[in-house]
């Protein structure tokens, strides 16, 4: 490998990596070299130890005062007086044993989800750097990835080079995180000359050198910055070739004839048409699709998901499903494999893709709150109502549970009639075996209750009192006969409060219940339940619709991080999926179940583009 005489130090370090890649590190290299600066070694602290008497001097402490001076206390006082006015008194200076730094590095990466991509290559490159550093100071490198505590030493070639890829993950640093490392690096044997954190914000005042590292918007540069102490310098950092950028971060740092180990794979990106920011996702009750509305066409996108655990080639089928133009949808629910949806024409209801429900003449606004063009969908089920037929709920904006009849023996041409359940509804959920529940206020109290088929049960539930509270949510807990967990908003200010409920038995005989103050700078977007231990969490986010959290009252499970707000959010009651898309038409479904990221789709092609993974 022919590398500039500037550059020929890195050679060690590039052992074992393919000519044309080494050419490119090198030259990242360099640049960030001129960036970083020299190494310097910390100053010792604590007080000094000293070897000896050294010499005399004029000042210090009277505890290190000559005898002799003491002596003109005692004898001539106003002597004594005179020279300390004057500063004439003489002092026993000790003489102080050298003291030598450690020679120490410490580097953590932080590979969550903001430094997916490009900026892993300047994580490649300051690794190597950092080894260079540590071996001319006649020093030891120590450094670990900030979400898996754990040191590693020094730099064995591509091997360790491949660690760092390996560890990319979607959760992004806690304060556990750095609760560890700190314990850990007080217990190193020595204090180390620099601490550095490469690509995260610092929630430690012990960093020395914090790299931070984003994407310019072309994507054909990083811009790197380094905080030091009270100073700030950054550049653009030029990326290599797509090509080559693309086999350093596979891992494949050998020939191509020999590829080197691959990096832990993340589900595949996959490439969509265009869909709307004004809806939100709509996901099947069985977790298996995901649904969008199109932007460019009158429609939805419709994605199978692959399994929790499968094969990493498998190829996440998708389809278009068009409804006519014109239409405008209100609500959107899944019918087996099939979308169905309650579309506005204007001055009918069409119940597309439901079959034997047809068109209605649009009710008054005071029989059915849904105003066109709200963005938001309403709440929408279909249950098995008995033998011959189904029944579609519907909860309106205005709080009422409505439901379409679809009998087998009524005549097709006829149109069903519209019906109201209840009113003042927080929340419904079906879990498709023939019931439905809903939390509904009543008296100041909250209540849960059970439909099966087309009938109320005898199962109601008191969650609580019902307050000012406009909010809840419903999650399934275990299997299909017992009854759901709740949550209910108590209060929000001035941070939100939610009473969570996990009923007892399969009526219902009784129920645990608690309370949940919620983080500031959080809110609840729902409630999931863990299928084996029955433990509940609220979904938070963050403030600024960039963070995504499990939250059960005492620890966070930071999941999603993204540098684009979150648009739209949906969480599946039944199966416990979350599907977030991002202002930047990125969806991302995540399963809280078996904590993995089931879908990564980029919607941003042109619609003559179509679909492609």
């Amino acid at each position: 490998m022919q590398l500039p005489d500037a550059l020929k130090p890195w050679h060690p370090l590039l052992e074992g990596v393919a000519p044309e890649l080494a050419e490119q590190l090198a030259a990242m290299l360099g640049r960030l070299q001129a960036l970083v600066g020299p190494f310097r070694e910390r100053t010792p602290n604590g007080p000094p130890e000293p070897d000896g008497l050294g010499d005399l001097q004029r000042r210090g402490p009277y505890e290190r005062l000559l005898s002799s001076e003491w002596l003109l206390a005692d004898e001539i006082p106003d002597e004594f007086l005179r020279r300390a006015a004057g500063g004439e008194h003489l002092f026993l200076a000790p003489q102080q044993r050298a003291r030598h730094s450690s020679r120490l590095i410490v580097a953590l990466f932080d590979a969550g989800p903001r430094q997916l991509g490009a900026p892993r290559l300047a994580h490649l490159a300051m690794l190597i750097l950092l080894a260079r550093r540590a071996r001319e100071a006649d020093g030891e490198l120590r450094w670990g990835i900030l979400q898996r505590p754990a040191w590693h030493e020094g730099l064995q070639g591509p091997a360790d080079l491949n660690r760092v890829l390996e560890a990319r993950s979607w959760t992004a640093a806690e304060p556990a995180h750095w609760q560890t490392w700190q314990a850990m690096i007080e217990a190193l044997p020595t204090e180390p000359d620099e601490r550095w954190l490469i690509g995260g914000t610092a929630e430690d005042a012990g960093i020395s050198h914090g790299l931070q590292i984003t994407t310019h918007l072309d994507g054909k540069a990083l811009e790197v910055a380094l905080q030091q102490a009270r100073s700030r310098r950054s550049l653009d950092l030029p990326l290599p070739p797509p090509a080559i950028g693309k086999r350093l971060l596979s891992g494949q740092f050998g020939l191509m004839t020999l590829p080197g180990p691959q990096a832990l794979a993340q589900p595949g990106v996959l490439h969509a048409p265009r869909v709307a920011l004004t809806l939100p996702p709509v996901i099947a009750r069985s977790g298996q699709m995901v649904a969008l509305t199109l932007l460019d066409q009158k429609g939805a996108l419709v994605f199978k998901l692959p399994p929790p655990h499968g094969k990493k080639n498998i190829v996440t089928k998708v389809r278009r499903q068009n409804w006519p133009a014109g239409n405008q949808p209100l609500a959107m629910a899944f019918q087996g494999k099939s979308l169905g949806a309650i579309v506005d024409t204007g001055a009918y209801l069409r119940f597309w893709q439901l079959q034997g429900f047809g068109a209605i003449k649009r009710p008054p606004l005071e029989e059915l709150k849904a105003p066109p063009g709200t963005a938001n969908l309403l709440p929408l089920a279909l249950v098995n109502s008995n033998h011959n037929g189904q029944r579609l709920y519907l909860l309106d904006a205005a709080g009422h549970l409505l439901y379409w009849n679809r009998d087998k023996q009524a005549a097709s041409h006829e149109p069903p009639p519209l019906h109201r359940l209840d009113s003042d509804v927080l929340a419904m959920a079906s879990f498709g075996d023939g019931r439905l529940y809903y939390l509904y206020k009543r008296d100041q109290s909250v209540v849960l209750q059970e439909m099966l088929s087309s009938h109320r049960t005898n199962v109601r539930l008191r969650i609580g009192e019902a307050g000012g509270t406009c909010k809840a949510f419903i999650a399934r807990v275990a299997n299909s006969y017992s009854l759901p967990a709740c949550a209910l908003l108590m209060d929000a200010t001035p941070h939100e409060q939610w009473r969570l409920c996990r009923p007892k038995g399969l009526q219902g005989e009784g129920a645990e219940d608690w309370t949940l103050d919620v983080p500031g700078g959080w809110s609840a977007q729902g409630l999931v339940a863990d299928r084996e231990t029955q433990a509940l969490s609220l979904l938070l986010m963050t403030s600024d619709r960039k963070g995504l959290s499990l939250y059960d009252g005492s620890t966070h499970c930071r999941f999603f991080d993204s540098p684009d707000p979150i648009a739209r959010l949906s969480v599946c009651p039944a199966s416990g999926l979350v599907a977030i898309l991002t202002h930047a038409r990125e969806l991302v479904v995540y399963c809280s179940q078996h904590r993995v990221v089931r879908l990564r789709a980029q919607c941003t092609l042109a619609d003559e583009q179509g679909a492609q993974p």
